[in-house]
């Protein structure tokens, strides 16, 4: 499944990240999706002095919209993150 989530052949519903919890499929994605983008993002969060596990959630969370959505990180926009929070 994993494989096909990397692939964008499917793309999870938020539900998915909520029931299943799939801890790994974060680290794994930050090496297969997105790869740049992500550690700029991550970077700029320590430029901003972002503690650890503040980082860590906003990195998931990033991760997450790029699975959900399917595009990259500079394509999301407020409504992804919009649409995210309403899902929870």
């Amino acid at each position: 499944m994993r494989a096909l989530i990397f692939a964008r052949a499917i793309r999870p519903g938020y539900a998915f990240f909520v029931n299943y919890r799939p801890t790994l499929i974060y680290d794994l994605a930050r090496q297969a999706v997105e790869t740049e983008a992500i550690d700029r993002c991550e970077k700029e969060g320590q430029r901003l002095g972002f503690s650890g596990n503040r980082l860590n959630d906003a990195i998931k969370t990033i991760v997450r919209l790029v699975l959900h959505t399917g595009g990259r990180v500079d394509d999301l926009q407020e409504s992804d993150f919009l649409e995210m929070r309403g899902r929870r």
